[in-house]
Formats: C-alpha cells, sequence, structure tokens
C-alpha cells in the first residue's frame, strides 16, 4: 500500500529533521521530497520554473506512489497551488497522513538564527511567513506544537501514527543538499 506523509508547517519547526529521521530510519520503502530540494536547489528559486517544478514535483511523487512506496513531502508550502497538489496526490495514495508542525513565532525566529541553511532567513522574513503557513483543516489533520518535544520523538510519534518501522541501526542515507548542509557549499569539483 502507497502512503503520503504530508509534514507542513512555519520555517524552522523542524521538518526537514523529522523527515531525514523517517527517511533515514523507516524501513519500508520510503522516499523523501523536500519542497526546498525542488524550489532551492533545483530550480533556484527561479519564478519562471515555479510551474514546471510543481509539475515535476506531483509526477515525481506519482511515480513512487504507484511503486507502493511511503512518500514523504515536506515544506512550508501553505500557498494554494501547494495545498491544491497534495490534495490531487492524496487521491493517489493509498493512505495520506497530513501533519502540522507549529511553534511560536519568537521560537521560530530564534530557531532560523540558529539554522545554518545556505539561504538563511531574515527575522522580518520569517515573521511575515509565519502567519501563512496555517493547518489546512483537512479531515484527519494532526497539528503538533514542536516548543518542548525533541525532533526525534516527534518523528517516533508520526511513525507510530502512519505505521512505519523504524530501525535506528540503519546506515543513514546521505542527502547532498546545498540547501541543507550549507558547509558543503564551498566544495570545489
Amino acid at each position: 500500500m502507497s502512503k503520503l506523509i504530508i509534514l507542513r508547517g512555519p520555517s524552522s519547526v523542524g521538518k526537514s529533521t523529522i523527515a531525514n529521521y523517517l527517511h533515514n530510519f523507516g524501513t519500508d520503502n520510503t522516499v523523501l521530497l523536500p519542497k526546498d530540494v525542488f524550489a532551492i536547489d533545483i530550480i533556484k528559486d527561479n519564478p519562471k520554473l515555479y510551474k514546471p517544478m510543481l509539475r515535476a514535483l506531483e509526477k515525481t511523487a506519482q511515480e513512487f506512489l504507484a511503486t507502493d512506496s511511503t512518500v514523504i513531502i515536506e515544506g512550508a508550502m501553505y500557498q494554494q497551488h501547494w495545498i491544491d497538489m497534495l490534495e490531487r496526490l492524496s487521491k493517489v495514495a493509498d493512505e495520506t497522513f497530513v501533519f502540522f508542525l507549529q511553534a511560536k513565532l519568537s521560537t521560530v525566529i530564534d530557531r532560523s538564527g540558529q539554522r545554518k541553511k545556505k539561504r538563511a532567513l531574515a527575522e522580518e522574513k520569517v515573521a511575515e511567513l509565519h502567519p501563512g503557513a496555517q493547518p489546512t483543516g483537512w479531515p484527519n489533520e494532526v497539528v503538533i506544537d514542536t516548543e518542548n518535544i525533541g525532533s526525534d520523538q516527534i518523528a517516533k510519534h508520526i511513525a507510530e501514527q502512519c505505521g512505519i518501522k523504524l530501525d535506528e541501526t540503519q546506515e543513514k542515507a546521505t542527502w547532498f543538499s546545498y540547501s541543507f548542509h550549507p558547509d558543503w557549499s564551498n566544495l570545489k569539483n
């Protein structure tokens, strides 16, 4: 059976960390499709390429769902075109799980200042985007407050909710992405 796991929420609430945990330690055919990899790494936030990027992400997810994989999509994804795409994908998956991760604005600003992303979000940008990232109100959407819970605990809770078996002894997958590993941006070919 195919599963679609959607992790949404404002910047710096732990979406990427939780998604990577599920991807690295999930024993099923688990595929991670981070929104930032498509939007930042692949098209470099080029507005001219935004629509093809959305179609590519949706098509990629559909292909993996057709193989009975567990597909994890994570990102803020608060604009309507993202919500529409996720709704279409939910109709393709046998099971869909939607999680909205939240934290107070002050916490998000503190966390974003600690991140080592190549393209760090400025405090005013975080404050501007934070109100837009809200739960969708979809049936069975689970809202998780990340204020006082560790990312690994949240990931284990999500895995249990979704029926994903975890094996923390597995070798971690490596994801060469400048959006997640800015220290690598200075590497020369």
